[in-house]
């Protein structure tokens, strides 16, 4: 496993991805679920806080005065953006197994990136662009985790977001369709932030 050095831990009110229309950039944007659909939202006038502290990031050695730890991992899901344009692919709840939810915590926790990480049963719900995760190869993907962490030591709910870039590879599709996978591969991961 290897330590992330890019990564910026931020507060829940700082700022977050932004889009101009339909492209992903950084800024201030988010892709929000209403009780009707998707959408895009523009979130940069709502959370931009620039006087916030921002934590600093904990390296693996130990951890700053103050930081949370989080035990586990509910309600996981990831919004999915193509990695060179930016456009949005869509909407994915997953499972996690236990390798995996351990592998998350430890990058929110301790700053560890996993050389690789598998989902499971992932329920896509299409984006204009969506274009389904391929068996014959990676692709470059932009993703944004989102989930429920407990506090370790409170047992708080907390929503904690993990930006990353990857490459995703499908790595079981018994049922041959599109929207639905059995697991999909992450590898090549680049942690860029954590907020919560």
């Amino acid at each position: 496993m290897k330590n992330g050095p890019r990564t910026t831990f931020k507060r829940r009110n700082m700022s977050v991805w932004e889009s101009d229309g339909s492209r992903l950039k950084h800024g201030g944007s988010r892709y929000m679920q209403s009780s009707q659909q998707a959408m895009w939202v523009n979130t940069t006038a709502l959370h931009h806080t620039p006087s916030s502290p921002r934590s600093v990031v904990p390296n693996i050695m130990g951890r700053k005065v103050g930081m949370k730890l989080f035990s586990k991992i509910t309600n996981p899901e990831i919004f999915i953006y193509d990695g060179e344009t930016g456009e949005p692919i869509s909407q994915t709840q997953f499972s996690l197994s236990l390798e995996a939810e351990r592998a998350l915590l430890d990058l929110v926790n301790y700053n560890i990136i996993p050389p690789r990480l598998l989902l499971l049963d992932l329920k896509f719900k299409p984006a204009q662009n969506y274009i389904p995760p391929s068996l014959s190869g990676p692709v470059k993907r932009i993703g944004v985790i989102k989930g429920l962490f407990t506090d370790a030591y409170s047992g708080e709910l907390i929503p904690v977001e993990i930006r990353i870039r990857y490459d995703a590879r499908a790595r079981g599709n018994l049922q041959g369709g599109a929207y639905f996978f059995d697991s999909v591969e992450y590898s090549n991961i680049e942690l860029e932030e954590v907020i919560y």
